[in-house]
């Protein structure tokens, strides 16, 4: 049970559990890799996805295999629950709060429109073949369109596929080293691709003004009720 009241209610008695927006992951960006111009120098293409499973993975592992706990606390947990239990989330209910409709489709458009927006800055098959040319030791030989797949052998190598994050340091090094070829041919293009992202964002919204505000009410709705939402698990 994921749930602030529970949480507030146990820290009330003593008991402390954990920060319940641990539980609560922000909206993760578009691959870049579709509109390489907006790629900055200190971009976290994959390990800030990797940072996020980690937290998933702490939050599912404490909800699944808690600690012992004095039977003090069991009963506090046990009292605490009582009142809310009838009005726990159903899992459509919470998918209902988490992927509200239309969010998916809207997240898809804007993919879209960005990559449409900046098509002129150059051609990313241009972009590719720059990229390959360079050679870079972090591609170990293998083609750009590998790079998802590069990237998951080289996390799964250090024990980041697991929610252990101590490889996480050399990861971002290869990282770093990946995101230094990509700027190579980003570079002449990135601050045309900044000015255009502000555009591109205003004549979204105003194109799409109608869903944004629905999915703005709907946030709106779940901060104002964070207090007494209750998430299975």
């Amino acid at each position: 049970m994921l749930n602030k009241a529970l949480d507030d209610c146990l820290a009330d008695r003593g008991f402390d559990r954990f920060d319940w927006k641990d539980s609560i992951f922000p909206v993760t960006t578009p691959n870049l890799l579709n509109s390489p111009w907006l790629i900055g120098p200190e971009e976290k293409l994959f390990s800030a996805e990797i940072e996020l499973a980690a937290r998933a993975t702490r939050v599912e592992e404490q909800l699944n295999n808690p600690p012992e706990r004095p039977a003090e606390e069991v009963r506090a947990e046990d009292e605490c629950l009582a009142p809310g239990v009838r009005d726990s989330a159903s899992d459509s209910e919470v998918a209902a709060v988490t992927t509200p409709a239309g969010l998916v489709e809207l997240e898809a458009t804007w993919g879209e429109h960005l990559a449409e927006g900046l098509a002129d800055l150059g051609d990313v098959r241009e972009f590719t073949r720059c990229v390959e040319d360079q050679k870079s030791p972090a591609l170990n030989g293998r083609r750009l369109e590998d790079l998802d797949l590069l990237a998951n052998e080289r996390a799964t190598s250090l024990g980041l596929d697991d929610g252990d994050l101590r490889g996480l340091q050399e990861f971002r090094a290869w990282e770093l080293s990946v995101v230094e070829a990509l700027r190579a041919c980003v570079e002449p293009q990135y601050d045309d691709a900044v000015t255009l992202l502000a555009e591109l964002s205003t004549s979204f919204h105003e194109r799409h003004r109608a869903e944004v505000e629905n999915l703005e009410q709907h946030w709106s709705k779940v901060r104002k009720d964070a207090d007494v939402l209750a998430v299975g698990q």
